[in-house]
């Protein structure tokens, strides 16, 4: 995985397709990705915030949002 690797920024594009594809699913099983995918992020904002903040911006056209700017879970990672 690209956080695993350090390459915080480079996540951002993957991760945020996962959030988009995860509306194609069963509520069920979108929660589970959506989780996962939000941790993440916040990982990745927390490794290099920067980064994430101007890649996200380009993807979405957004700035971070606040859930994003949450610290990740103890567990996570």
């Amino acid at each position: 995985m690209r956080i695993e690797n350090s390459q915080f920024a480079a996540a951002v594009i993957p991760l945020i397709e996962a959030l988009l594809a995860s509306r194609e699913l069963p509520e069920h099983v979108a929660e589970d990705i959506i989780g996962s995918v939000a941790e993440l992020l916040r990982l990745a904002y927390v490794g290099d915030t920067t980064a994430v903040a101007d890649e996200f911006r380009v993807v979405t056209g957004r700035d971070i949002p606040d859930w994003m700017k949450e610290p990740p879970s103890a567990t996570a990672g």
